[in-house]
């Protein structure tokens, strides 16, 4: 029965997902397209490997799965045609274009559906590990994002299947699961440079297990293995750099830039290598001496230590509701998301705790359906009502990993200056997943529900519930936002394009658009649209040209509002444009996304004379 139903979700995915494979155009999508994974594999083939270095994300996965694409058509000799006059069966080219590098990346995301299963199954009961790969595989902002062209399409698979697989090893205590472990790490960190952080956590799983599992009675044996373990995942990523990119092979300095000397991991290696190599040098020259007395101390203050991270992560969730719910009187997310970056000149606790914490919450929250949404707060409530009366179970102290994890991630994001957008904190919704999974697990047990109805029918009414989730926000599955979230707030203001496609329709549709000029803030519109299309606001490039339409969005308003200003543009139809971010006075269209006035997508006649 399980079979059947994992075999019901792919096949849910595929009809909300294949539709939309070529009916979409996404922002910086076109990098990878026509430049990153042309070059990545023009490289391979001239056998020109220090050219395989191509991002500084660095993205090679995206390059090695979208490169298929390039069987079936070489998009290099069309990019001009992007913002060119298009005729309709130059459209259907962009389209067969999207779809030839979209659709490997898409099925590669779902042949992970099994693989999520299994390894869950490892740790916890059937229900758990079919209503996380249920939660995950019918997440809306998930299938936006492996719709994408783009490294985190990815990130979402490989970073949280390297955490769960040395939490199997963990308990399996065997090395193949380790080096899985660091086969999927080695593939996060080809993805994103991001994924290092997991060479920090995964000690910190190490220590959290010897301190909260109570099997665990020899803990130099337990430190030993361990860390046996650990450096055989270490060994395993820098295996899988090296043999999957091959600019390591001319430069082998380039494996420890995307791993251990990467950005986000830069301020911190030094004080990483000193910390590991005391710490091997305890465990496997002195026999945990050191180690073994901070576990026998740090063990009586467990639950306490299990317990404040429970009420932690319920105490901010629940002043990110009363904050939302009183129209954020004390602290506005919404206006903290509209930049990608945090602007603070000095770093402080308070960044940490409302740039990091609380807005990463305030996102995770609010852009998952409310069915899971509203099963972690029962986990949550549940874990701190369990944990003051007795010692943390097994799913408690797997939910209190993941959440220590979440809080890790927050915290870097925010000393390294980075937003927690829905995109920047991609590879949490699957961990978000499994605890909803483990709450509703919960809930059915408190609530003796299946003992009247079968385990398989509850997991086919989640598909149901959460398929309306998809149904409700489609096409723009990446701009999705929780019906718990008050209608007038925009949860993810830093899109990836949706409503592009549907403008570039609606253009095309009118009386001779090939022969309009348009001006747009996104490229993604140019894409689809039949006739010019221009985006910057060079004075050059915008004097001596007449447009008929413009088209803008809300997450591009302060980027057109600076450049305007920057670049003294006087022109009467730019002066104006400003205000119509703002307002409805035009003639013209809107596309309205999630039925949010604040997300839109506007298309705006030009109201003045052509010259």
């Amino acid at each position: 029965m399980v079979g059947f139903l994992l075999a019901s979700l792919v096949i849910v995915q595929l009809v909300f997902g294949l539709p939309r494979i070529a009916q979409y155009s996404a922002v910086d999508e076109h990098l990878w397209t026509f430049d990153r994974t042309p070059q990545f594999w023009n490289a391979i083939e001239r056998a020109r490997w220090e050219k395989t270095n191509i991002n500084d994300k660095p993205g090679i996965t995206t390059a090695w799965v979208s490169g298929i694409g390039m069987r079936t058509i070489d998009p290099e000799p069309y990019d001009d045609l992007r913002t060119e006059s298009k005729t309709s069966e130059e459209v259907l080219l962009m389209e067969k274009i999207n779809r030839a590098f979209r659709l490997p990346i898409y099925l590669f995301t779902l042949l992970f559906v099994p693989v999520y299963y299994f390894l869950l199954r490892k740790l916890f009961a059937v229900p758990i590990a079919l209503f996380s790969t249920v939660f995950i595989y019918l997440s809306p902002i998930l299938l936006g994002i492996s719709l994408i062209i783009n490294p985190d399409s990815f990130l979402w698979i490989f970073l949280p299947l390297s955490i769960i697989s040395f939490l199997v090893f963990q308990r399996e205590i065997e090395s193949r699961y380790a080096y899985l472990c660091g086969i999927f790490l080695g593939l996060a960190l080809l993805t994103k440079y991001v994924s290092a952080i997991l060479y920090l956590f995964l000690p910190i799983i190490i220590f959290f297990e010897a301190i909260f599992s109570a099997c665990i009675s020899d803990v130099r044996n337990y430190l030993r293995q361990s860390f046996i373990g650990y450096s055989q995942v270490l060994l395993a990523s820098l295996v899988t750099v090296f043999v999957l990119y091959p600019a390591t092979w001319v430069d082998p300095w380039i494996i420890l830039e995307t791993t251990l000397l990467s950005h986000p991991f830069e301020p911190i290696w030094e004080y990483f290598a000193i910390g590991s190599a005391l710490l091997f040098a305890d465990v496997f020259l002195f026999g945990s001496f050191i180690s073994r007395r901070v576990v026998r101390v740090t063990t009586s203050y467990r639950k306490a230590i299990l317990g404040s991270v429970f009420g932690v992560t319920l105490l901010s969730l629940c002043f990110v509701a009363l904050d939302t719910y009183a129209s954020m009187r004390w602290y506005d997310f919404q206006s903290m998301l509209s930049s990608a970056r945090i602007l603070e000149e000095t770093f402080s606790l308070s960044t940490i705790v409302f740039r990091g914490v609380a807005t990463g919450f305030f996102v995770l929250i609010f852009s998952v359906p409310p069915i899971a949404s509203l099963s972690i707060l029962f986990m949550l409530m549940s874990g701190v009502f369990f944990l003051w009366k007795r010692d943390a179970d097994e799913e408690f102290r797997m939910a209190g990993i993941l959440l220590l994890f979440m809080f890790l991630y927050y915290v870097a994001s925010a000393m390294n200056g980075v937003q927690p957008t829905v995109r920047y904190q991609i590879a949490l919704y699957p961990l978000a997943a499994i605890l909803a999974a483990i709450g509703l697990h919960r809930f059915l047990r408190t609530f003796p529900v299946t003992r009247v109805v079968p385990l398989f029918v509850v997991g086919a009414i989640l598909i149901g519930i959460l398929s309306l989730s998809l149904s409700s926000i489609r096409p723009y599955y990446f701009s999705y936002a929780s019906e718990l979230l008050p209608n007038r707030y925009v949860l993810n203001m830093k899109d990836m394009g949706d409503g592009s496609y549907e403008a570039a329709q609606y253009l095309n549709a009118q009386e001779g658009a090939r022969d309009m000029h348009i001006w747009s803030d996104k490229v993604a519109v140019c894409e689809y649209f039949i006739g010019s299309c221009e985006v910057s606001l060079k004075p050059k490039n915008i004097a001596d040209t007449y447009f008929d339409y413009f088209v803008i969005s809300n997450g591009r308003e302060p980027k057109t509002r600076y450049f305007i200003s920057i670049r003294n543009i006087v022109l009467p139809e730019f002066l104006r444009l400003q205000e119509l971010y703002t307002s409805d006075d035009f003639e013209g269209h809107t596309i309205v996304i999630d039925d949010r006035p604040g997300n839109f997508v506007k298309i705006v006649k030009n109201s003045t004379e052509r010259k």
